[in-house]
């Protein structure tokens, strides 16, 4: 994946990432959910991170600054509870989504797509696989 300079709209994978891991229920979600129609991009590393720059004046009560994060299993196995994971964290700060940080657990480069994979989400609260 290459770096980027320059601000863009999200792709539609993109788009599906956040809303998968926004569908669990949290402090302040239904704010964060609310940032994504405003909100641009930039690829930040070879894994795909993302900085984020909303332009909305909704802001989220969040909890913490990482209030959902999701991993799923990088195995080339195609078994979910395979290592190594994939993780993908959430950063919230001010109220506003500020990135999406995407590593692996051996810093291996990642091989699975996120949405082509069963992603386990966790909030400080709960552990939940779908």
């Amino acid at each position: 994946m290459a770096i980027e300079s320059n601000w863009r709209e999200p792709t539609e994978l993109e788009i599906n990432i956040f809303n998968r891991l926004l569908s669990v229920e949290f402090p302040g979600v239904e704010h964060l959910r609310m940032q994504i129609e405003a909100m641009q991009v930039q690829t930040l590393d070879e894994n795909g991170s993302l900085s984020l720059k909303v332009e909305s004046g909704v802001r989220a009560d969040v909890q913490s600054r990482v209030p959902v994060e999701a991993s799923y299993s990088d195995s080339e196995e195609g078994s979910d509870d395979k290592e190594p994971r994939v993780h993908m964290l959430l950063h919230v700060l001010d109220g506003s989504m500020k990135e999406l940080e995407i590593y692996k657990d051996d810093g291996s480069a990642i091989v699975q797509k996120p949405l082509s994979r069963k992603l386990s989400l966790f909030t400080p609260n709960n552990w939940e696989n779908e």
